[in-house]
């Protein structure tokens, strides 16, 4: 006979003592902003029950400072101290007749500017699945490059130690702990354990869970002397001195590294191996991040626990999803049937568990048959936090072969915040904040904060909102030989308003950006590239509108790369040059220490487009800006291994 498990069990009296529901914890929040008031004006939906309201903001030192009292018949908050291009983090608190306080979060801003480049990634493989998959990897290892990761590689034995990886993990944040933000295990990477806990509440297995944190934690050291448990059901829960898993239940200090993991193997239910489920993951999210799968601003939750005494798991969904896909956008639903045939973006499901499944959302059967066309995925429920069993719920989602989903979390303890994706950010800084939680962000989990237990499963790179990039970039040498000439086929997205262009010493190396404003054309002039090998590429840039607000979100990069023979090893210090007025109006007057050389001199605008060519000699020239628009120009001085380059304005 199945054993019911105790959060099922328990629903039916939770049910009768509580008239509340999941999302009374919750104040749903959306942003609408005014870039032209400075404003950010908050709303949420009334409750009839709400006796007041008080409104947070992020301060300075990382806390929340209350700012605003409200009525109990308010609905919104305008806040109008405000810059254009800075986001700001509120908290708002609803207090009840009935004593049920609620909260939410949002991460607002206007305008927010594009992220070029987002910090230094390990990608840790699996040796076995590297080496199966080798053009997969490559093609990740491209895509990570081409949204803004430096991608360091570590291939690793299944049967490796945990500690000796993370060794490998510590010579690397050495050299590069200034940017070095997130790691992305992929296939069967040796499992970290951790702990005497039980977080879903059941006595059969308290112990060691998985703890992929541990690989994001980077300055401190985990002890395995002191927890002495050998009674769990599972051996992987078995905790006793000098077994390789450790003792810490809580982690001991903040967690430096977003941490998420691609894991799917032991599935004896589909007819696929590790290796074939695998690729099939990662061809489903370069499709996502390419732009060509178009999923739902929507969300369904499949609630079966409800208030759950103050617990009220589904509030992960109802607060998360406002000012993530809006305040009309998602309502109550099954997650499976749901899905079928709506590929939404966001999905949440809770019910009394076990290992393969949860009662009232589904089973492990769920995802042999049925088509998912879901993207980011929340589940909770008993058991399946430990998500290293066998045809595991919580991995189940991703694996799947009828499966669109790329990442799910358990999401109820703790309650987790990705109200900052709703701006661009990555999933893995989600789960970073939710590792780090313990106390800023509030929580129903009564056995505490911090637990070692947090994971993510899916790619920790991926962003809510992607756009199709644009192709067939072409890089040739100026007819000089002394430049980058670009060109490519523009983005079929038609909200795109240009393009960033950036460079970097190879097709994987570190991008640093050219463009200061979007290039508006299909082309672009690189006017001092360097000596040797020049990698570029373009991205696709838009004003991406959310509930939260605006931000400019990017494309994938494209790339190409060519070799220059500029004879330009360094800039020439014997020749100085000067420009002035800057700003100029109607001349422009070019000053250099050198009256025997003929120079030539070119200008260009921030597109790269070239204005002026033209040769000059001795120490004073001038330049007619009669027919310049206002705007940023660069100007180019060369002569054979001489180079000087100056930024002017003309007003």
């Amino acid at each position: 006979m199945k054993k019911i498990p105790l959060l099922f069990s328990i629903l039916f009296i939770q049910a009768v003592s509580f008239a509340q529901l999941s999302r009374d914890v919750s104040v749903e929040l959306n942003a609408i902003t005014d870039s032209a008031k400075h404003s950010i004006n908050l709303q949420w939906w009334p409750d009839s029950n709400c006796t007041s309201y008080v409104v947070y903001k992020v301060n300075t030192s990382g806390g929340f400072s209350k700012i605003k009292t409200l009525k109990k018949t308010d609905i919104s908050y305008l806040d109008t101290n405000i810059a254009v291009g800075t986001a700001y983090e509120y908290k708002v608190v609803k207090t009840t007749t009935s004593g049920v306080n609620g909260v939410g979060f949002i991460n607002a801003g206007m305008h927010i500017p594009a992220v070029g480049y987002r910090g230094r990634m390990v990608l840790i493989c699996e040796k076995q699945m590297a080496a199966s998959l080798s053009n997969e990897v490559a093609d990740l290892v491209s895509d990570l490059v081409a949204d803004g990761w430096f991608v360091h590689r570590l291939n690793v034995p299944s049967n490796g130690k945990v500690d000796s990886i993370k060794t490998l993990l510590d010579d690397i944040w050495t050299l590069y702990s200034a940017d070095l933000k997130a790691i992305y295990l992929l296939g069967h990477v040796p499992i970290p354990y951790s702990g005497n806990i039980n977080p879903d509440g059941h006595s059969d297995h308290v112990g060691a869970w998985p703890a992929d944190g541990y690989y994001g934690d980077m300055d401190q050291y985990w002890p395995d002397l002191s927890v002495n448990n050998s009674i769990a059901s599972r051996a992987e829960n078995r905790n006793i001195p000098k077994d390789g898993k450790f003792d810490y239940s809580a982690f001991p200090g903040q967690v430096e590294l977003q941490v998420g993991r691609v894991y799917l193997g032991d599935f004896n239910i589909f007819s696929e191996s590790e290796t074939e489920l695998t690729q099939k993951y990662l061809q489903k999210s370069h499709n996502f991040k390419m732009g060509n799968t178009k999923p739902e601003m929507y969300g369904v939750i499949d609630d079966n626990f409800g208030y759950f005494g103050g617990e009220a798991f589904a509030a992960n969904a109802w607060r998360n999803f406002a000012p993530l896909i809006g305040l009309n956008n998602y309502s109550n639903g099954k997650y499976f049937n749901s899905m079928k045939t709506h590929p939404y973006l966001w999905s949440y499901g809770t019910g009394g568990g076990w290992y393969q499944g949860a009662s009232g959302v589904g089973n492990q059967d769920s995802f042999k048959y049925d088509t998912i066309l879901g993207t980011f995925s929340m589940l909770f429920g008993s058991y399946f936090g430990d998500w290293d069993v066998t045809n595991s719920f919580l991995r189940g989602p991703l694996a799947s072969p009828y499966s669109t989903i790329l990442t799910n979390v358990w999401a109820g303890r703790p309650w987790w915040q990705f109200h900052h994706m709703a701006l661009g950010n990555n999933i893995g800084f989600s789960a970073n904040l939710a590792m780090n939680n313990t106390g800023t962000y509030s929580n129903g989990y009564s056995f505490g904060n911090g637990f070692v237990h947090v994971s993510l499963m899916g790619d920790p790179s991926l962003r809510m909102q992607y756009l199709q990039p644009a192709s067939q970039l072409a890089v040739k040498a100026s007819a000089n030989g002394q430049q980058a000439e670009m060109s490519w086929k523009a983005s079929p997205d038609k909200r795109v308003i240009g393009y960033h262009i950036y460079r970097a010493d190879s097709l994987l190396g570190m991008y640093k950006q050219l463009t200061t404003s979007p290039a508006t054309g299909i082309s672009y002039t690189d006017i001092t590239p360097k000596n040797g090998n020049n990698a570029y590429m373009v991205r696709a840039v838009l004003l991406e509108e959310t509930p939260s607000g605006s931000y400019y979100n990017q494309s994938l990069g494209i790339s190409g790369e060519i070799k220059l023979n500029t004879g330009i090893s360094k800039i020439e210090n014997s020749i100085e040059m000067s420009v002035y007025p800057n700003p100029a109006k109607d001349i422009l007057y070019i000053q250099t220490t050198n009256n025997t050389n003929n120079f030539s001199l070119s200008i260009v605008d921030l597109q790269g487009k070239e204005i002026i060519r033209k040769s000059i000699k001795g120490t004073l020239n001038t330049i007619d800006l009669q027919g310049f628009s206002k705007g940023v120009y660069m100007l180019q001085l060369y002569n054979n291994d001489i180079l000087k380059t100056v930024k002017f304005v003309v007003e």
